[in-house]
């Protein structure tokens, strides 16, 4: 993925290597924030894949599985999948499912099978709207049936939802509760404990933490029982000065969330806006991680019923925040609620934004007969930074106060930095070699080879290292450069090693919002940063040219046919046959110019 200002990938080659080929020269310009979200749940335990002896593996197979059917459920996120029961009376069935355009998993991932006795299963923790192919086959004592033929069909949507950065809380309130009834045999014990991986979005303010959804951050284990259901984990996050949990069922047994030396009981939660039984919020102090950050997480369980909660506060963010405004013109971001409030446009202009280096000049709302969503012109006052603000007034009779009807104020106070152009006057006059933009900060290569940056910089994206460069790459939070070496350095935001580089010398890289890749000396290539989706896990053989997307990455290898690899999302990584000379990369689509000179696109 090219971000704002990125050079193309022919900049970041090695001089000493002139007959690479130029990269295209038209990049793609980023749609926005793309995730791609996947959240299968069940709760069955792993059986071995046949259950037949050595000495009657070669018997023939019974015959498969026959009226497969797939339907959307009755709950957001859910699948109802059932088939005629086998005439030969299976000891059990096994299902296995994956999203569209994804291979079906090993039988070990118990995310994407499962092993009812029944001829039905309810699938759910799916992404709402997103569709899923399925595949039934009966298991016997000797011989497992044939597979069934595969089956697709659409979870259930959401009704209602809310989009919380690039976290979707998506609502489950219509989710079934599957309660079987009051049971605390298992009171005051630990019924689930894991290792939190910490991720954080890029969002203003971000969001940090774990979110199954949208492949944010990493949880060892997700499964659970708790008052006699069985549940999974779905998201923990700390986000507008509160902490989120949701998990994919409702109990009405009270529990206690522990993460590291903080305890959070669920007795004194709030409960979301949009969300169901399934979902707790607790307001924070501070920050309780970092990135990168390994947290002990645990749930016991209470020997009391959940009672009756309130309604948590709203709360606010901006997205869609310009990397760098040009000093002159307007700019536009959005200011998002998670939830439909009382508020005018008019109100929102004249009383409650603040902002420092420039003046709110529009508001509008983003879709009629909708307060949720707010688009914020601004204009700058100069070249420097600007600051838009929402703050959270202490009363609802405050003039541009942000309250429900019912008189819950805002939660967090919402604030977005955009940074002006270059305004380093130390370095005025010199000539730059090589630039690059992120989402926040922008970073350049003086005459002299030391890097220079500006813009924001809560996570480090200004603490350029010493010594000289002769390239330099923007990810959203995060920067790369190739020393005059040919080593790589990388600063700013850590998600999940995307500032490691490994070591080594290297011809050429490719920086994206969260991973990259690189082709050393030897044509050989090597990936780091974020890999939810395999981004990082690139092929074996030698290439000539790299790029990365969203979740994704493609090579041209020295035959200059091309290799996709990551997130398959619309096709993004099943590029065409033929032979290739150059390579760009979009969020979710790439494009290359063939040896004939001629463009094909993909994804």
């Amino acid at each position: 993925m090219r971000l704002p200002g990125r050079p193309s990938l022919a900049a970041h080659r090695s001089p000493e290597r002139p007959e690479r080929r130029r990269s295209l020269a038209v990049r793609v310009a980023a749609a926005g924030i793309i995730v791609a979200v996947l959240a299968p749940t069940t709760a069955a335990a792993r059986p071995a894949d046949s259950l037949a002896p050595a000495e009657v593996a070669l018997v023939a197979r019974p015959a498969a599985v026959t009226g497969l059917s797939v339907q959307a459920g009755d709950a957001p996120g859910e699948l109802h999948v059932s088939w005629d029961p086998h005439p030969n009376g299976a000891v059990d069935y096994r299902v296995k499912w994956a999203p569209v355009g994804q291979n079906f998993k090993k039988i070990k991932e118990t995310d994407w099978n499962a092993f009812p006795t029944d001829n039905e299963l309810t699938i759910s923790g799916l992404w709402p709207g997103h569709s899923y192919k399925v595949q039934v086959r009966a298991r016997f004592s000797g011989p497992n049936s044939q597979w069934s033929e595969v089956v697709t069909g659409t979870a259930a949507e959401t009704t209602t939802s809310t989009k919380v950065t690039d976290l979707k809380l998506t609502d489950l309130s219509g989710q079934p509760a599957e309660n079987s009834g009051p049971s605390y045999a298992d009171a005051d014990s630990v019924v689930w404990s894991a290792t939190l991986t910490v991720g954080t979005d890029g969002s203003s303010p971000p969001g940090s933490g774990y979110s199954r959804w949208a492949g944010l951050g990493e949880l060892s284990e997700r499964g659970l029982t708790l008052g006699g259901t069985s549940m999974r984990v779905m998201l923990i996050v700390q986000l507008g000065g509160g902490l989120f949990l949701a998990m994919d069922r409702a109990t009405d047994t009270d529990f206690t969330l522990t993460l590291g030396d903080a305890e959070f009981a669920a007795g004194e939660s709030l409960v979301p806006d949009t969300a169901g039984s399934g979902r707790y919020w607790w307001p924070t102090d501070g920050d309780l991680w970092t990135d990168g950050e390994e947290v002990a997480a645990s749930i016991t369980a209470g020997s009391t019923a959940l009672g009756e909660r309130a309604t948590a506060p709203p709360i606010a963010y901006f997205s869609q925040m310009p990397g760098q405004h040009d000093g002159t013109g307007p700019f536009t971001l959005r200011l998002n609620f998670d939830r439909e409030l009382p508020v005018t446009a008019a109100a929102l202009k004249d009383h409650a934004l603040e902002t420092v280096g420039g003046t709110v000049t529009g508001v509008a709302a983003v879709s009629d007969g909708s307060t949720q969503i707010w688009l914020i012109t601004v204009q700058p006052d100069g070249p420097g930074d600007v600051t838009v603000a929402l703050p959270a007034e202490e009363a609802c009779d405050d003039l541009g106060a942000v309250c429900t009807a019912d008189g819950l104020k805002l939660h967090n106070r919402a604030q977005a930095l955009v940074a002006g152009p270059f305004t380093d006057w130390d370095a005025v006059g010199q000539r730059t070699t090589s630039l690059a933009s992120g989402s926040y900060h922008t970073c350049a290569i003086q005459a002299d080879g030391t890097l220079t940056c500006w813009g924001a910089n809560e996570k480090g994206q200004l603490d350029a290292p010493a010594g000289t460069y002769k390239t330099v790459a923007a990810g959203a939070i995060y920067s790369c450069a190739m020393a005059t070496d040919d080593t790589i350095a990388c600063w700013g935001y850590n998600t999940n090693g995307s500032t490691q580089p490994p070591a080594g010398t290297y011809a050429e890289f490719a920086v994206g919002q969260r991973h990259s890749c690189a082709i050393a000396f030897d044509d050989t290539i090597t990936c780091w940063g974020y890999n939810a989706w395999g981004q990082t896990l690139f092929p074996a053989g030698t290439y000539k040219a790299i790029d990365v997307g969203w979740e994704h990455s493609c090579a041209i290898a020295t035959d200059s046919t091309l290799a996709c690899w990551g997130y398959p999302d619309w096709g993004n990584v099943d590029p065409p046959a033929g032979t290739y000379q150059a390579l760009a990369s979009g969020d979710v689509h790439n494009c290359a110019i063939a040896t004939d000179d001629t463009i094909t696109c993909w994804g």
